[in-house]
């Protein structure tokens, strides 16, 4: 065999094993977005069901501020609470939207660009939810007792009981803000940390970003390479 016979064998070899590398880089690729796309989808069947439970609580809201029209002692925590309902299915229609346009056939990191803003979102989100959940603590005790028991929380419950629970739902706003900033900095590069972020943006979304990210990981050794 000479040179020329030796070097055309190479070449060939050379050529079978970049389409070898080819194949398996779409073939990773496929599975991993057909995983991610999986994912999604438990997502928003998820985001669906909330969606459904905020437009029930809108509508039976609904009800009780037209039976209390003008009687502003239920009306005003009723509205307060209607509010947060409707800011929730604002939010369940932006993100099922942000879903949708997710497009699966742009490169891995426009996705991972896509989803990473999604997670950010979501996480922001539930940590709003969670800061202002004290506020809506009294508005939901009152409408709570006269709506499903037709109890009169003015009436059975001392109105410093009620005055003291909402200023402390209002306190712990700025407490609750500051604690979690703080420690959200300190330990931000904690696995722990990253783990609480996975739970709070939905385990879909972490399946999903993950399932992408070893794509990008393969295809970054292969430029290296």
């Amino acid at each position: 065999m000479n040179l020329d016979e030796l070097g055309n064998q190479w070449t060939a070899l050379d050529q079978k094993l970049e389409f070898a590398i080819r194949l398996n880089t779409r073939q990773l690729r496929e599975s991993a977005m057909s995983k991610s796309r999986t994912a999604l989808e438990s997502l928003s069947r998820g985001i669906v069901i909330e969606l459904l439970i905020n437009v029930v609580a809108i509508g039976a809201l609904g009800s009780f501020m037209v039976n209390h029209v003008g009687d502003w002692r239920f009306l005003a925590p009723a509205l307060v609470l209607n509010a947060a309902a409707i800011g929730l299915v604002a939010f369940g229609g932006y993100q099922l939207r942000a879903l949708a346009r997710v497009d699966f056939g742009a490169p891995v990191v426009a996705v991972q660009r896509q989803l990473g803003t999604l997670k950010r979102q979501r996480i922001r989100a539930v940590q709003w939810t969670l800061l202002l959940a004290p506020l809506f603590w009294t508005p939901l005790l009152i409408v709570g007792l006269n709506g499903l028991l037709g109890v009169d929380a003015y009436a059975v419950l001392p109105a410093g009981f009620l005055v003291a629970n909402a200023l402390v739902g209002v306190a712990a706003i700025p407490l609750l803000l500051w604690t979690s900033r703080r420690f959200a900095r300190r330990f931000e590069h904690a696995s722990w940390m990253q783990r609480l972020m996975d739970d709070l943006a939905g385990r879909s979304l972490a399946r999903a970003t993950l399932s992408l990210d070893s794509v990008a990981r393969f295809e970054q050794r292969e430029k290296l390479d």
